[in-house]
C-alpha cells in the first residue's frame, strides 16, 4: 500500500513537471526578453536566494513531520517536498497536498495522518508569511498605506492558530473527513511557534529574491521593505486562490497592486512575471536534483 502511495505521489510530481515545462515553453519569449533586459548578476543572485528560501521551507516540512511523530530522513523529506511541490502546477489546486501527503506515508504515518501533517505544515508556513508581512509593516509602514490594519488583526490570529487546541481542532476535522483517527498529537505552543519562526527566513529570502529581480529590471531603486511586503502578500493570495494552478495570475496581480515603490505598473508586471519564472525554475531544478540524489541512494543500497 505504501508503495502505491509513493507511486501516486511521484505520478503527480511527473504530471506537475509536465505543466512546468509547458509553462516555460509557452512563456519562453518572455523569459528571453526579461533575461536580455535584466542585469545578469542580480538575476543570478535572485536564483540562489530563491533556492535557499525554498530549501528552508523544505527543511521546515521535515521539522513539522518530526514534531507530529513522523520518522523520516532529511533526504527523504526533501524528496517528498520538492516532488510534491510540482503538484501545485497541476490544474485543480490540491495536487501538491495529494503528492506530498502520499509520499509522506513512507514516514510511517497513515494516510489521514500524512495528509494532516501536510496541511499543518502548509498552515504553519503561511502563518509565518503573515507574521513576516506584519514585521515588514512595523519596519516601514510608510510604504504600505493602510494594510497594517488588516495585518494587526491577522498576526494575532496567526499566533493563536498555533495553539495546540487550534491545531487539534484542525486535525479532528481531517479525521472526520478521512473517517479515521489522525493519530497525531498537536505540538506544544512553544514547538509550533518555533516551527513558524523557522519559516520566517524563507519568506525573507523569497522577498529578497523578488527584490533582486526588481533591481535587475528597475533602475530607480525599489524599496526593499515594500517589495518584500508585496512579494509575501502575493504568495499568500496565490495560496488562497485554490482553483488556480500555482496561483498564476493572482500572485502577479496582487504584487503589481502592492509594489508601489516601482517606477510603473508595467515594470511591476515584468518583475512579477520574471519572479514567477524564477521560482518555476527553482522548483523544477530542485525536483530534478532530489530525484537524482534519491536514485543514487537507491543504487548504493542495492
Amino acid at each position: 500500500m505504501k508503495r502505491r502511495a509513493r507511486y501516486l505521489g511521484l505520478l503527480v510530481g511527473v504530471v506537475g513537471f509536465f505543466f512546468v515545462a509547458r509553462d516555460l515553453v509557452r512563456d519562453w519569449d518572455s523569459v528571453i526578453a526579461s533575461a536580455s533586459a535584466a542585469e545578469s548578476e542580480y538575476l543570478a543572485g535572485s536564483f540562489i536566494v530563491a533556492a535557499m528560501g525554498m530549501l528552508t521551507i523544505a527543511l521546515g516540512w521535515h521539522r513539522c513531520l518530526v514534531a507530529l511523530g513522523g520518522r523520516v530522513p532529511i533526504k527523504e523529506a526533501l524528496h517528498q517536498y520538492f516532488i510534491g511541490e510540482l503538484g501545485k502546477y497541476v490544474p485543480g489546486g490540491v495536487w501538491s497536498v495529494v503528492a506530498r501527503g502520499e509520499l509522506a506515508r513512507n514516514a510511517g504515518l497513515s494516510r489521514v495522518s500524512s495528509y494532516g501533517a501536510t496541511l499543518v505544515s502548509i498552515a504553519i508556513a503561511y502563518l509565518a508569511a503573515i507574521v513576516t508581512a506584519g514585521a515588514t509593516v512595523v519596519l516601514d509602514g510608510a510604504v504600505i498605506d493602510s494594510s497594517w490594519m488588516v495585518l494587526a488583526v491577522l498576526v494575532p490570529i496567526s499566533l493563536l492558530a498555533l495553539h495546540p487546541r487550534a491545531i487539534g481542532m484542525g486535525l479532528n476535522i481531517i479525521s472526520k473527513i478521512g473517517r479515521r483517527p489522525a493519530e497525531l498529537d498537536p505540538p506544544s505552543w512553544g514547538t509550533a511557534m518555533r516551527l513558524m519562526l523557522f519559516h520566517v527566513p524563507a519568506w525573507v529570502a523569497i522577498g529578497t529574491a523578488t527584490w533582486l529581480v526588481a533591481l535587475s529590471l528597475d533602475g530607480t531603486g525599489p524599496t526593499f521593505t515594500n517589495i518584500l511586503f508585496a512579494a509575501v502578500i502575493s504568495w499568500i493570495a496565490g495560496l488562497l486562490a485554490v482553483p488556480v494552478p500555482g496561483g498564476i495570475g493572482v500572485r502577479e496581480a496582487v504584487f503589481v497592486a502592492l509594489a508601489t515603490s516601482l517606477s510603473s505598473a508595467g515594470v511591476a508586471a515584468a518583475i512579477a512575471i520574471t519572479s514567477r519564472l524564477l521560482f518555476v525554475l527553482v522548483d523544477a531544478g530542485s525536483a530534478v536534483v532530489v530525484s537524482l540524489v534519491a536514485r543514487r541512494s537507491t543504487r548504493s543500497s542495492l
